[in-house]
């Protein structure tokens, strides 16, 4: 095999194994994080050095940020495809869903890149621990329609003059910085808008993304018989925010992959998506709280403190009537009550004469949770449980009727007399 069939194999492979971590999503929006995180392919040559299929950090070859970049010219080109799933019921319950693929443009929203003090090590301290001195910055302000794609606006950036209002230091430390020489405090901000879906359908969703220049993820394949050693370097997203998903798929809970085992049940399901639905929500608060922190953090510049203002982040903040919130799990939750108290299970006997439990199949659950009430029809219902609980029976009702009768009559008679 040619020397360039073994290294585009390695290529190959590293990219089928990041796709392969993705696993079971939670919801759609995941499958964005995962195809929104940008990422590198390189290779370097071992010296005399032990390849045991891992990479530490400091093994790393020089990697310059016009690299990250670069990744970036695709989804600019052709926009960025996330593969997801219509949900077809309004209440969020799981049902069959249809697929589709939406496609986005990615646009520079901020960045920032701090450095190193000039001292690298401070009274004992690792320049890791130091003070982070900001070295470029730069938000975007102009409207989205009038925004040329990421890698297109950092090309712009590179050529513009210093001087220029939006930029702050050098633009060339666009292109010229390697990533070992920027502070942990380092990161950017893309913009994720949608352009359009196949098949077609309601599709107006918009993301803004977070990434950090130093907090990556590193897949290694080493070659022996070429004494190389191939890495796949990626930038997970770190923070996140979004607007006009309200009534789209990517925050609705998805259900999990179903179980062959036959000891797997209906309520047994429902637990799992109570879990998985914690989960979401501790992810998207984390991902809301990375995204604040970033935005609005304060640096120094010029020898002044002063706070980011973060335009896309205030943006996607307004616009957005209400915060991200899934649609399923309050529902999911009144549902796994209701089926706990009566719905879960049927009861019939067998010949036997024996108790049989037999587990409501996927079409009548289906059927069922067409029918179930939305949460407020819930809530209502649950208060006029508890109401009727003090109301009297209709055998009661009927004593008391006949009782007030009984009495009209007597009253009667003693007016008659």
């Amino acid at each position: 095999m040619e020397i360039d069939d073994i290294e585009s194999n390695a290529a190959r492979k590293l990219q089928q194994e990041y796709q392969s971590t993705l696993g079971d999503p939670i919801a759609d929006f995941e499958r964005l994080l995962h195809s929104a995180a940008p990422f590198i392919i390189s290779s370097w040559t071992n010296k005399n050095q032990q390849l045991d299929g891992s990479l530490h950090q400091t093994q790393l070859p020089k990697i310059s940020i016009q690299d990250v970049w670069k990744w970036y010219e695709a989804p600019g080109n052709y926009g960025l495809e996330v593969e997801a799933r219509d949900s077809p019921n309004p209440n969020g319950f799981p049902a069959k869903s249809t697929p589709f693929s939406a496609y986005f443009v990615p646009y520079l929203s901020a960045v920032q890149f701090f450095g190193y003090p000039q001292l690298s090590y401070v009274c004992g301290k690792n320049k890791a621990d130091t003070d982070p001195e900001l070295i470029f910055e730069f938000f975007e302000s102009e409207p989205p329609h009038e925004r040329k794609p990421l890698h297109l606006k950092i090309r712009d950036l590179i050529n513009i003059s210093t001087s220029n209002v939006q930029v702050f230091g050098d633009p060339s430390k666009l292109e010229s910085m390697n990533l070992d020489d920027l502070h942990p405090s380092s990161w950017f901000a893309v913009a994720w808008y949608p352009i359009y879906r196949i098949p077609q359908g309601k599709f107006q969703a918009a993301f803004l993304t977070y990434h950090s220049f130093n907090q990556y993820i590193v897949y290694s394949i080493p070659i022996e018989s070429l004494s190389k050693t191939f890495q796949m370097i990626v930038f997970p997203v770190i923070g996140l925010q979004s607007y006009r998903t309200e009534n789209e798929c990517w925050f609705d809970l998805r259900a999990p992959v179903e179980s062959s085992s036959e000891e797997t049940t209906s309520s047994t399901t429902s637990e799992i998506l109570i879990e998985r639905s914690r989960a979401q929500e501790e992810r998207c608060r984390t991902l809301n709280r990375n995204s604040m922190v970033l935005s609005a953090r304060s640096v120094t510049k010029d020898q002044v403190s002063r706070v980011n203002y973060h335009r896309d982040y205030e943006f996607f903040i307004n616009a957005r009537k209400k915060p991200v919130k899934m649609t399923f799990p309050k529902a999911l939750i009144q549902q796994s009550v209701e089926h706990a108290k009566k719905k879960n299970r049927k009861r019939r006997r067998d010949k036997t004469g024996r108790i049989k439990t037999e587990i409501d199949s996927p079409e009548s659950n289906a059927a069922r949770k067409e029918t179930l009430p939305t949460t407020t029809e819930i809530d209502s219902l649950e208060s006029n449980a508890a109401r009727k609980e003090t109301l009297p029976t209709t055998t009661e009702i009927d004593s008391l009727e006949s009782n007030a009768a009984r009495k009209r009559d007597c009253a009667d008679q003693d007016g008659d007399r």
